[in-house]
């Protein structure tokens, strides 16, 4: 009996070997090796830590921007606001004081055109006048 014996056939594209026939390669010195990562460089440490630096600068910079500015959908004057009513009538001729100035007690804030007053004052003294001199 003649025995023959059989060679695996070639590989073609359209003959591949079945995947549970093929074996992993050993290890090889080369793959315990690890390359040097550039985050192990000084340059780039150096870079990292400025860019940390400058990030937390400017961080500060925007939180004291925004938190500077109320912003509200409620908004309220928790405040001392006085207001001012007159008692009297007429036209004002100089108004003595700014907006939000500081006064003290008695300050004159404004001057009243005096030509109103001056004709009822007359009036009034020639009623007077007349009531006291029946004749």
């Amino acid at each position: 009996m003649e025995q023959t014996t059989q060679s695996p056939p070639a590989a073609q594209p359209g003959n591949a070997q079945p995947e549970s026939r093929t074996q992993p390669l050993p290890s090889t010195e080369r793959d315990f090796h690890t390359r040097p990562s550039r985050t192990a460089s000084p340059g780039f440490r150096v870079a990292l830590i400025i860019a940390v630096v400058v990030l937390l600068v400017v961080g500060f910079f925007v939180f004291r921007y925004v938190t500077s500015y109320e912003s509200t959908d409620d908004a309220e004057v928790d405040g001392h606001i006085n207001s001012i009513s007159t008692r009297i009538s007429g036209h004002v001729v100089k108004l003595n004081v700014l907006d939000n100035q500081y006064v003290q007690a008695g300050t004159v804030l404004v001057e009243i055109d005096p030509a109103d007053y001056q004709v009822a004052y007359d009036r009034a003294k020639a009623d007077f006048d007349s009531a006291r001199d029946p004749a």
